[in-house]
């Protein structure tokens, strides 16, 4: 240490002066001071007195060759510079002429790309081509835009996000990728085909994973925006319950094949949202039937019990004593003025014919209001609609059986009349039956069945259709229309059809009024 106490030593440091100060960098690195002129400068000071800024100023007039060197090329621009024309206030890309050019940083958009002419090596700042950006400035390269975004211009500073109806999975991209063909997106800036979801009444019949494929979903099924086959049966939508698939009410299908969906006859029966789901402990096709042993009472299936099937038994038994008892009750004798009886049988015949018509206009599949839904109900048993009064219990749970059992009715009631009036030849003679009464009274049950076995025979036939195109019947909508249970109903109630024949010959005639699987019940 040879300087005096007064003169300070200090040193000067920064880790980032090039980045900071590029052409200061240039100018300290390029700066070369040998220890010779080092000493004559300190002699030149102790001889003069003058102070250092004049004893360098000295030097650097009387040196100007040596440090001309040193300073550094305006147009030699640093990373993250790049060449800029002061006159016309813009950036350039060659310095073949360099008046007033300079370095300076690039804008937000560009970035400072490196090149080399015939005099060195420079820098100068280009646009960000399309597909990439730069939202700061001073940067050595352009960012490359997300996925769900793009950019179709030079030089920006944001991308752009995809429209809907549209993608992109791949970074970098001057355009977005269409939707396939009846898919499009929920919002902006989707980044992958598989948030292309089919349209809102449509659904997605694909695999998990998948492109979608997308199917219109039929009458029965609501289908939000993208709405999938995987929903539907789990339940559960990626996005929310709000695009949950489901089934409406009053519709059913099977889980291997949710699509094909089937109408319930009654709405109660068949709650929609996932498939194969019914209300009540109901099963089958369309919910239609209870389980093995039980009947539909009120809002639940219930298990048969002693005091339903004695009932029915019961019934049974009263109608073949009504029977019996209808041969003492009917006035065989015509007058040409009626009695006090006979027009309160006609009365009782047409109030019966009527309740029986309104128990007719029952059957249609129309939701009535409760105020006559009640008196309808009770008018179906005079139809024979038993299925209302768990019939089941009694009848089995074999529609096709219980079907049977109706039509027997009337020939067994036939033929218990037939049985007494013979049995009743063994009696007395003021007991026996006598043959044209027995006839008349056989002929006055059936002319005011004729309603009912005409309802009972049809009911064979009148199908409805589902919106998968397939049929039921619309008194037992587990039997498809056109198979073998349906055949055997036909043939079944074939017995009824003679009577019915009969009656209507004055209007209808080589069975022209009678046409297979007629659609009387339209869906509502």
């Amino acid at each position: 240490m040879t300087s005096s106490e007064d003169v300070p030593i200090e040193k000067y440091a920064s880790i980032d002066l090039q980045a900071l100060a590029p052409t200061v960098y240039e100018l300290l690195k390029a700066l070369n001071i040998d220890m010779i002129v080092v000493n004559k400068l300190m002699s030149d000071r102790m001889d003069t007195g003058d102070s250092a800024k004049d004893v360098a100023c000295r030097w650097l007039k009387a040196n100007q060759d040596i440090w001309e060197s040193w300073m550094p090329d305006e147009t030699k621009c640093f990373p993250q510079f790049g060449l800029y024309n002061e006159h016309t206030q813009q950036f350039v890309e060659d310095r073949t002429d360099p008046a007033g050019l300079t370095c300076r940083a690039c804008d937000s958009g560009f970035y400072s790309n490196r090149i080399k002419d015939g005099r060195g090596i420079t820098h100068v700042c280009m646009p960000c081509a399309p597909g990439t950006t730069q939202p700061s400035g001073a940067s050595l390269q352009c960012d490359p835009c997300p996925t769900g975004e793009y950019q179709d211009e030079f030089g920006s500073t944001s991308c752009k996000r995809c429209g809907q109806g549209k993608y992109q999975d791949t970074k970098g991209q001057s355009q977005c990728k269409v939707c396939p063909v009846s898919t499009t997106t929920l919002g902006l800036g989707s980044a992958s085909v598989l948030e292309c979801g089919c349209e809102a009444g449509s659904i997605n019949i694909a695999n998990e994973g998948q492109e979608a494929v997308c199917t219109r979903c039929i009458e029965g099924l609501s289908c939000p925006f993208s709405s999938s086959l995987d929903a539907l049966k789990t339940g559960e939508a990626p996005l929310g319950e709000h695009y949950q698939p489901a089934l409406k009410e009053g519709f059913y299908s099977f889980m291997d094949s949710p699509l094909e969906v089937f109408q319930c006859i009654e709405k109660t029966f068949c709650p929609g949202g996932i498939p194969q789901v019914c209300n009540g402990g109901r099963l089958g096709t369309i919910c239609a039937e209870c389980p093995p042993g039980e009947t539909w009472a009120s809002d639940q299936c219930k298990a048969c019990d002693g005091l339903t099937t004695f009932l029915w038994w019961s019934a049974t038994v009263l109608l073949l004593v009504a029977c019996t008892g209808s041969y003492y009750v009917l006035e065989p004798k015509f007058q040409a003025i009626a009695t006090a009886r006979q027009a309160l049988d006609m009365s009782l015949g047409l109030s019966f014919t009527w309740l029986q018509t309104v128990a007719i206009i029952g059957l249609m599949t129309v939701e009535w209001p409760s105020s006559v839904s009640g008196p309808i109900s009770f008018g179906k048993f005079l139809v024979l609609d038993l299925d209302t009064f768990s019939f089941s219990c009694f009848g089995g749970e074999r529609a096709l059986l219980r079907y049977i059992l109706k039509v027997l009715i009337f020939p067994m009631a036939i033929a218990w009349m037939i049985a007494i009036y013979f049995l009743s030849k063994c009696l007395p003679r003021a007991w026996q039956w006598k043959t044209a009464q027995s006839v008349n009274t056989i002929g006055v049950i059936m002319q005011a069945s004729f309603a009912t076995m005409s309802t009972i025979a049809l009911e064979s036939m009148m199908c409805y259709v589902h919106p998968n195109g397939s049929y039921s019947l619309v008194k037992f909508s587990s039997v498809t229309c056109g198979g073998s249970e349906q055949m055997g109903m036909i043939v079944a109630g074939a017995t009824l059809w003679g009577r019915m024949v009969y009656d209507l010959k004055p209007t209808c005639s080589k069975f022209r009024c009678f046409q297979p699987y007629l659609p009387l019940f339209p869906n509502n």
